[in-house]
């Protein structure tokens, strides 16, 4: 949430909470008070980290206690204050309204553009913490302060931390991945770096979202196994695809990471595996989507973010630096007793059509693009996340020779038949969402 004297010469950032539009049934720049009324006594729409009741604002403290819970909710991840109904242990339990005048606007405006929250002298900052306000302490702020700097700084940096992440937990997770299998992986970090709490009731409501995420555009069933959790400083999903667990970790920053089996055809001379370009394009958007919500509506992070997405032959493939990244590589690589070496594979990749007609003129070991794009083109469900996607898809496929995607073009537009087995779930996305087609 960015507020400015003149929204009209800077928009505001738009909040968004998938959370609150499945609430409400509707997208939140189309809910009305009468959508809100309609929730009274409901568990489901208690009081949360992007949810407050307010009867009204009024007395002489009024302006005050406008300007913290906007600067709670801006300190936090942004969020909705909903006025004219009362709650109950944080359920709304009554819609008493509230009148609206001309001068309750310009209260309202007036606090928020030209007052500060101030606590005795003393340097304070409130903070959403669950359903509740939190001031933090003047050495938090600068504790804050130093970690989004020093992560903007090198986030880059940070894309490759979390993607080594992911890889991490797949080798150590089990499975045997001597066996050579194609593998994507989908990685982001905002360059203005969020932060959220991992609390109860975020875990709660990050494992409710799984329960019900399609995660794959057109898919329509649940992805996601129930086996989601917590780790150190961050949240984490497991799924199934081609016979191999998906990982994904969502980190407390904003920053994410997935990384996904590919289907391809049988390596040609023991060399090189086939990857189709459609499911590849297909893999990317679904990713992309995800990282980016979790990181504009759970994180709060703004501005731009750097994205990557590799193909790698295999997983034990991955060049790093990483002690325990080398170690869980060493340790896949050893069979037999006693344990002989399996050896650093020497294949690549290449690109095909799904009928088998390569589409790019060069193989790949190790296919790598990365793009920066503002993370309010990739958490919307629109053309400028299908731009987006197409920009960094083009990216990495001209690793392979090919010069774009052939998927999407430039300015968001769906090329259906080259969707190929997806086209009917590329259509429902563009149906669904008015982004332009074309047959």
């Amino acid at each position: 949430m960015r507020l400015t004297r003149d929204h009209r010469k800077f928009p505001l950032m738009q909040f968004r909470s998938r959370r609150l539009q499945a609430l409400l049934g509707v997208p939140l720049h189309e809910a009305t008070y009468k959508h809100f009324a309609d929730l009274l006594h409901s568990e489901d729409a208690r009081e949360a980290e992007d949810l407050d009741y307010k009867a009204t604002y009024a007395g002489p403290t009024m302006s005050d206690s406008i300007a913290v819970d906007v600067a709670t909710f801006a300190n936090h991840r942004g969020g909705v204050i909903v006025l004219g109904i009362d709650d109950t242990n944080g359920i709304p339990s009554a819609d008493p309204g509230i009148d609206l005048t001309d001068a309750f606007e310009r209260e309202i405006h007036t606090a928020v553009a030209a007052r500060a929250p101030a606590n005795k002298g003393l340097l304070k900052w409130p903070v959403r913490y669950n359903s509740q306000k939190f001031w933090m302490t003047e050495t938090q702020i600068a504790a804050a302060y130093r970690r989004r700097f020093s992560a903007a700084a090198d986030s880059a940096a940070r894309v490759a931390e979390v993607e080594s992440a992911v890889v991490l937990r797949v080798l150590e997770g089990g499975g045997d991945w001597r066996t050579p299998r194609p593998v994507l992986t989908v990685s982001l970090a905002p360059e203005t770096p969020g932060q959220f709490s991992i609390a109860e009731d975020e875990v709660r409501h990050f494992k409710e979202g799984l329960a019900r995420d399609a995660f794959i555009v057109g898919r329509s069933s649940p992805f996601f196994t129930p086996g989601s959790g917590v780790g150190r400083g961050h949240l984490y999903a497991a799924g199934h695809l081609q016979g191999r667990v998906t990982w994904a970790e969502f980190h407390t920053d904003g920053a994410g990471s997935m990384i996904l089996p590919l289907s391809f055809f049988p390596p040609q001379g023991g060399q090189t595996a086939v990857v189709m370009d459609s499911q590849v394009t297909l893999y990317i958007l679904s990713a992309l989507r995800l990282l980016a919500l979790h990181a504009t509506e759970r994180a709060g992070a703004t501005g731009t973010a750097v994205v990557t997405a590799r193909i790698l032959p295999d997983v034990l493939s991955y060049e790093t630096k990483v002690p325990r990244l080398i170690e869980a590589i060493t340790a896949q690589q050893t069979i037999g007793d006693p344990p002989q070496t399996y050896g650093r594979r020497r294949r690549d990749t290449q690109t095909a059509t799904e009928s088998g007609e390569y589409t790019g003129r060069e193989p790949a070991r190790d296919a790598h693009g990365d793009a920066v794009i503002f993370l309010d083109d990739l958490a919307g469900d629109g053309q400028p996340l299908a731009a987006a996607v197409g920009q960094l898809t083009g990216a990495l496929l001209q690793c392979y020779g090919l010069p774009e995607c052939r998927q999407i073009r430039p300015d968001g537009t769906l090329v259906l038949r080259a969707w190929e087995s997806h086209a009917d779930a590329g259509q429902a996305w563009a149906e669904q969402l008015d982004i332009p087609v074309e047959d």
